[in-house]
């Protein structure tokens, strides 16, 4: 081992000491939620993982400046919160939908999270659902102000929800979202419905008694989302032909085998697109309200 090999092992280099190593990879999100991790949630959880990164450090459009030092602190509040989606209750149903955990990693807040909801996998599958927002409590913020624009900076955050945003809702962190690497089941075993309303982005909701304490920002109305195609009508059994008695019971018997066995395929592939057909028509009813924005 060489001297400079054994300092730095040691920790005891000289100050003037100056190197260069071979190029690499710097992979640093994510390092606290290994595939192995969540191959193991993927076992244990009826629906899909995902990972998403909450909230960065920054100035968010709605103007909260988000610091390390409170994100570092706040982040494994996160962890077993409620989803809901544009921050309109009801949350989806919980603990199937939920935060699983979270770690600040790499300048940012990073999360897990389950979803089983049928509806909301179709549209965070098909990429319609990418964004997400951060809901929060805080106990003071301070205020600056620099010529014309002036902005919060709260300290103490609790992380309480974590918001899925619907196409035409923009969240205060431009880089927020869903990262599409998933590791899960393509299916649930059961459909788990939404009645979860469509509003806006991210809530702080100051804990101390002055007022104000609610930061929120309107928007205008989203586009329609598409809605699910219709199931194909089941086709009617084939007729007999003129047979021999007995040739002809047993076709009668065997057709009518046939057309139970297609009714029941067709009864439980209507049940499998309930779960998104109903999602997707109290989206479309919320959209018509319009939809609003804060954090």
């Amino acid at each position: 081992m060489s001297k400079q090999e054994l300092c730095l092992q040691n920790r005891e280099c000289p100050a003037h000491l100056h190197r260069q190593i071979l190029g690499g990879n710097l992979k640093e999100s994510f390092s606290w939620a290994p595939d192995e991790y969540i191959r193991f949630l993927a076992q244990t959880e009826a629906g899909s993982i995902y990972r998403v990164r909450a909230i960065h450090v920054t100035k968010s459009l709605n103007s909260v400046e988000f610091t390390e030092e409170e994100l570092r602190t706040a982040a494994r509040s996160l962890g077993y919160r409620p989803i809901d989606l544009n921050h309109e209750p009801p949350d989806l149903t919980f603990p199937e939908n939920r935060v699983i955990d979270a770690e600040f990693e790499d300048s940012q807040v990073e999360a897990l999270i389950a979803v089983r909801d049928t509806g909301v996998m179709s549209m965070i599958e098909a990429k319609k659902i990418t964004a997400v927002s951060v809901e929060a409590q805080y106990r003071w913020a301070d205020v600056f102000c620099v010529q014309q624009e002036c902005w919060l900076r709260p300290i103490g955050i609790i992380f309480i929800r974590l918001a899925l945003l619907t196409p035409g809702v923009q969240p205060g962190d431009p880089l927020a979202g869903i990262v599409m690497k998933k590791v899960g089941r393509a299916e649930p075993s059961a459909p788990i419905q939404t009645s979860s309303p469509i509003t806006g982005t991210t809530v702080m909701v100051d804990t101390t008694s002055k007022p104000g304490g609610v930061l929120m920002e309107k928007k205008e109305a989203t586009p329609p989302l598409e809605t699910a195609k219709e199931a194909n009508p089941t086709p009617a059994p084939a007729t007999s032909t003129a047979e021999p008695q007995d040739e002809v019971d047993a076709g009668k018997a065997t057709d009518e085998l046939h057309c139970a066995e297609r009714v029941i395929a067709a009864v439980n592939e209507l049940k499998d697109r309930v779960g998104s057909l109903e999602s997707h028509v109290k989206l479309l009813e919320q959209q018509r309200k319009g939809t609003r924005r804060t954090t």
